[in-house]
């Protein structure tokens, strides 16, 4: 037995959902991504600091730096 509900039901809850989901991160802009890089080359090369260093300062997962791959 097929459920019969309405369009207008079905756009509303697709609007709640959308408000429930957090971002929880990116797309970043090409600007903002180059300076991220560019911070953790910086940490990295000027002072030494370990990928997982690097993670706890930027509040990133350690796998999040490819530089260090």
């Amino acid at each position: 037995m097929p459920f019969n509900v309405s369009r207008e039901f079905i756009e509303q809850n697709k609007k709640t959902h959308l408000k429930l989901v957090a971002k929880k991160g990116g797309p970043y802009s090409k600007a903002e991504r180059d300076r991220r890089r560019n911070e953790v080359y910086r940490l990295h090369f000027e002072y030494g600091y370990t990928a997982r260093k690097i993670s706890e300062l930027m509040k990133v997962n350690r796998n999040t730096n490819k530089w260090r791959h």
